[in-house]
Order: C-alpha cells, then sequence, then structure tokens
C-alpha cells in the first residue's frame, strides 16, 4: 500500500472519532508559541495565474464561503483531481468502492463550511468533522509526519475571535500577520509536493517555493474590507510535468459566470508607492495635460517620486483637511455638513488610510467631495482596503437626496504585498464628460 493511500486510511478510519484521545496520548506535542520573525516572504519568485473578481457578494461568518466562492473551490478540487500523475486526489466527499478516501485534504478553521474531507475547528457547533484546536492538530500532524495533497486554510482575521479560537493571543500581534505566517509555516510541513495550499484572507500569503495558481477577490460592499481567496502550488523542485494550471474559462463556463471580471495584480509596498503602482497610474493618466494635482494622504511626507510630478503644482490635504470634518466633540454644530467646492483638480490622488473606510461619515462626504473637485477632464487615483463605487450614484438615507456620480471606472489591479500584509485595490477613474 502507498503513503498517500495509508494516509487516506488514517482520514477515513478517524473521520467521526474525536482525535482527543490520540493526543493525549501523544506526549511530544506541545503547545504552539508565538513566532516573532517574518517566515516565509517571497524571494525572486515568478508568479502566474490570475485573479477573478466577485463584487457584491455575501457571507454569514464565522467560516463561511460566498456561494461563489465555494463554486470557485469546487472547480478547483475538481480539475486538480487526477490532474498530476503521483496524485490520486479525488472529489470533494467522495470515496471508492471499498469505502476508502483516495487522497488526502484537510480543511482547518472550517467553520460552518462543509468543503473538505476532514474538517477541523474548535467550535463545537460548527460542521468540522473533528472538533478540536488547529493548532494542536497542526503539531500532531507534524510529528507523525502526515501529508496532504490539499489544504484549506480560511483562519480568524484579527483579534476578534482570538478568544473564540484560542490562539494564545497570535493574533494580537500585528494584529493577526504572525498567526498566519506561524500557520503557513506548519501547514507547509503537511503539504506534499505539488500539493495545494488554499487561504482566504485579508492578507496575501505568498509562501516560499509556491507558484501561484489563481484568486479570487471578494468585495462585499459598503465600507468592509476585500478578502482575497489564493491558490499556491507549493515546487520545491520546479516540475513542469507536475505543474497544475487551473482553468478560470471553464470555470466560469461551468457555473454560469460570465459576468465574473479579470483582475490585474501588482506587488506593492505599504505606506509608499512603488514603481509599479505609479507605472499603473501612467498607463491609464496622461499627465502631460495634468497643471493642479490634489494629494490626499494621512502621512504628511507622502509625495510621488516621478519626475513629471516636479512641474505639477501639488497641494496636499489629510482627509479631515479635505472634506473639513471634525468630531462631535469638536463641532460647533450638532450635524456635519458637506463644504461648497471652492477649487477643482485635475488630478486626485487618494493614499490609503484607516480613517478612509474607518470613519463612515467622513469616507461618505469624501466620496462626494471626490466626484465635485475634479475638472472636465481629470482623474481620480485612489488606494484603498474596499472598493470604492465612485463611479456609481451616491443617495444619503437621512435627507433622501442624491448625488449623481460623474466618474467612470477606467482601471482596477490588486496590490498584493510582502510580509504578510493586508491587500489593497488601486483604482482610476475619470471623469465622464471627457469629450
Amino acid at each position: 500500500m502507498s503513503e498517500n493511500q495509508d494516509i487516506s486510511n488514517w482520514i477515513y478510519e478517524n473521520r467521526g472519532v474525536s482525535l482527543e484521545a490520540l493526543i493525549n496520548d501523544f506526549s511530544k506535542v506541545p503547545e504552539p508559541k508565538p513566532f516573532f520573525t517574518p517566515i516565509l516572504t517571497r524571494e525572486n519568485q515568478t508568479c502566474f495565474g490570475e485573479f477573478i473578481e466577485y463584487k457584491g457578494v455575501k457571507t454569514s461568518y464565522l467560516g463561511a464561503f460566498t456561494k461563489k466562492e465555494e463554486e470557485f473551490l469546487k472547480s478547483i478540487y475538481l480539475q486538480f483531481n487526477g490532474s498530476l500523475e503521483i496524485r490520486t486526489m479525488r472529489f470533494i466527499h467522495t470515496v471508492d468502492e471499498d469505502g476508502l478516501i483516495n487522497g488526502a485534504d484537510i480543511h482547518l478553521f472550517s467553520g460552518s463550511s462543509k468543503l473538505g474531507t476532514f474538517r477541523v475547528d474548535i467550535n463545537p457547533k460548527s460542521n468540522a468533522t473533528h472538533i478540536l484546536s488547529v493548532q494542536k492538530i497542526l503539531n500532531f500532524l507534524i510529528e507523525r509526519n502526515i501529508k496532504f495533497d490539499l489544504i484549506l486554510l480560511d483562519p480568524p482575521y484579527n483579534s476578534t475571535y482570538d478568544k473564540k479560537y484560542k490562539t494564545h493571543n497570535l493574533n494580537k500581534i500585528d494584529n493577526g500577520s504572525h498567526f498566519l505566517k506561524w500557520l503557513v509555516r506548519r501547514c507547509k510541513k503537511i503539504l506534499n509536493p505539488y500539493g495545494l495550499l488554499i487561504s482566504k484572507n485579508w492578507r496575501s500569503i505568498k509562501p516560499k517555493y509556491c507558484k501561484f495558481v489563481c484568486g479570487v477577490l471578494s468585495k462585499y460592499g459598503g465600507f468592509r474590507r476585500n478578502t482575497v481567496l489564493e491558490v499556491w502550488q507549493y515546487l520545491p523542485t520546479f516540475d513542469k510535468s507536475q505543474t497544475f494550471t487551473f482553468s478560470i474559462e471553464k470555470h466560469k463556463n461551468a457555473n454560469n459566470q460570465e459576468n465574473a471580471r479579470f483582475l490585474s495584480w501588482i506587488t506593492g509596498v505599504k505606506n509608499f508607492w512603488n514603481d509599479k503602482e505609479i507605472n499603473f497610474l501612467l498607463k491609464n493618466i496622461d499627465l502631460r495635460f495634468v497643471i493642479d494635482c490634489l494629494i490626499i494622504s494621512e502621512s504628511k511626507d507622502f509625495k510621488i517620486d516621478h519626475a513629471d510630478f516636479d512641474r505639477i503644482n501639488v497641494t496636499k490635504a489629510s482627509p479631515q483637511e479635505f472634506t473639513q470634518f471634525k468630531l462631535k466633540k469638536d463641532r460647533k454644530t450638532e450635524s456635519y455638513a458637506i463644504p461648497e467646492v471652492s477649487t477643482k483638480y485635475d488630478l486626485i490622488i487618494v493614499d490609503e488610510c484607516n480613517t478612509i473606510g474607518g470613519n463612515t461619515v467622513l469616507t461618505s462626504a469624501l466620496k462626494v467631495l471626490l466626484r465635485q473637485s475634479i475638472t472636465k477632464k481629470g482623474f481620480v487615483a485612489m488606494k484603498s482596503y474596499f472598493d470604492p463605487v465612485l463611479e456609481k450614484n451616491t443617495a444619503n438615507k437621512k435627507t433622501g437626496e442624491t448625488f449623481v456620480s460623474n466618474l467612470k471606472l477606467l482601471d482596477e489591479s490588486i496590490v498584493l504585498y510582502e510580509d504578510f500584509e493586508k491587500i489593497s485595490s488601486l483604482h482610476i477613474y475619470s471623469n465622464t464628460k471627457i469629450n
């Protein structure tokens, strides 16, 4: 019997059995400790694959995938099934005539999801096949040298669920990035060569020695943070014959998703616009026709480091200065009123910050003012962690007044960062009154 079949037998035999008994007599398994050093950053890694976008998706947390994400994951399982000569992967929940599972896949922090053969979650009300601490089972699997062909990872994104998932306060360090690094490092130790690691998070994982296969950007509307669902293949040695290629076209056709939009992606740097981000801006905007530019940023030192900006009249303002927004305690009046626009710009650049999105009143005002503050041939370039949808009309729920948008979305790119930073989106808008 092959090693993979041995693993499959072990998974099948323990599907309905608590692993506490197995782990209790396995005294060498320690409780995990926090990791404070950066792990698994990408080094000169060539990435392939594409992203698709799902807008206005709905989900219920914890541990749930949207309907479209589930269809995407099932397509991954189905296309990965039998794609590699050394694999024996079968489709989700499928067993052969002998009742044994052919292949090995595991879903960590599975929550209410029913995806995956072997599902682990500490919540007794979840749909997990095993109610157990993920940290403890990872140590157990590593010590027993048990590996899987596919790992689905959907951990809590921040400290909100730290107590619920007993993650030993790891999420409170750097708001979750170190915990995710710890998880990815552990997952790679139980992943077979050429196997798939699938992660859903606010952060891009970019593990070392892995090839990017494909991804999904999910937008939830309002000012909710976008999530990224990434598929990475572990390639300790680059063997083209073992490389898995996912066909997004087959997935779209099989699930009637003709409207799913392909998205470009670039690698950025937090708190700075690098050459790739600037080139994306220049690809869509001819700076020769830009005379006046407004930069909206919380950082007083923020600037676009490009020669063309040396001749442009650049004005800087914080989000609060641009919107003239003050908190209730600092206002002279009870209500906040959107100010009148006195100056218009050929280009407005909005840098990402926690205030934009974090304060809903300020952000709503900013969206209105951006539309009113550009010239007839002006542009808006906005980096944010949510979908700003500046091309849509905005309604004031209190007054019923509708602010008609004059902006058109020209281009959009996902911005991925090194070292497990939260992803961003970069949007370029033009005034629709351009002749």
